[in-house]
């Protein structure tokens, strides 16, 4: 699944969902919209404080026609994070290809801006990320 996250009216590609991989994403504290989506959207709201570090859950469920996206932050403490500080060692992080990136953004600008739409008339609601749910560092 590709993960955007929205700025403004428009959305900005951060990566892509892989299995047994994970992607960095640096940004300036504050609010910010995250998407994905497969066969439906999915959004993560978060509030993010400096120096934190903060973890996002992608997977696949069955949908009708394709995958349905599954996305949640991982909190701390939880066995999701848990889970997360095991497997650390055996994930490969994958960087976006820069000039593919920028065509698929822009091949999905519409979309981006369908499930914003969406997403302000409450049609789909955001899991939250809170400030307090960042860890200090990698695990």
């Amino acid at each position: 699944f590709p993960v955007f996250e929205i700025i403004d009216d428009s959305g900005k590609l951060l990566g892509f969902t892989e299995t047994d991989c994970y992607f960095e994403y640096r940004c300036e504290p504050g609010r910010h919209l995250f998407l994905t989506w497969g066969e439906g959207e999915a959004f993560i709201e978060a509030e993010l404080a400096p120096g934190k570090t903060y973890f996002l859950q992608a997977w696949s469920k069955f949908g009708l026609v394709r995958s349905r996206p599954g996305f949640a932050p991982v909190a701390p403490g939880s066995d999701s994070f848990r889970e997360l500080q095991k497997r650390w060692p055996e994930l490969t992080c994958r960087e976006l290809n820069p000039e593919k990136g920028a065509d698929y953004e822009r091949s999905r600008a519409e979309k981006v801006k369908e499930a914003k739409s969406e997403f302000e008339a409450g049609v789909k609601a955001a899991k939250v990320l809170p400030p307090d749910e960042g860890e200090p560092a990698i695990p």
